[in-house]
């Protein structure tokens, strides 16, 4: 039994400690709206839903020195009009992004925004 306690106590001091962690860092949300074929880092035949498209977003920013924490794929944006057929066209996907504050005026700079 007073294992069984020191083993929840110290389980309840782990989740403390990670959640303060999480809260302290300095850290902003962006997002980048996914075009036909104009993101900086596109490359033919990479489906822009895929782990693999993310990943070169996140090796084109680590080329411009900007470190990203995490990056999701939403499907929330509104799209151009069904007849924009341009390369720059915008699809309804978006890369919601998180930067570290330090960071957020470069990523602005590339062309990622805060909504």
């Amino acid at each position: 039994m007073f294992l069984k306690k020191i083993g929840t106590i110290l389980f309840a001091i782990a989740l403390l400690i990670h959640f303060n962690a999480c809260e302290n860092k300095n850290t902003t949300e962006l997002f980048w709206h996914i075009t036909e074929c104009k993101d900086p880092w596109w490359i033919e035949n990479v489906d822009q839903t895929s782990m693999v498209y993310r990943n070169l977003m996140r090796d084109y920013l680590l080329t411009n020195n900007i470190m990203v924490e995490d990056y999701f794929l939403v499907q929330n944006a509104e799209a151009d009009p069904d007849s924009c057929t341009g390369c720059g066209c915008k699809t309804t996907f978006r890369i919601r992004a998180i930067f570290l504050n330090e960071d957020v005026a470069d990523a602005i700079a590339l062309g990622f925004t805060e909504e």
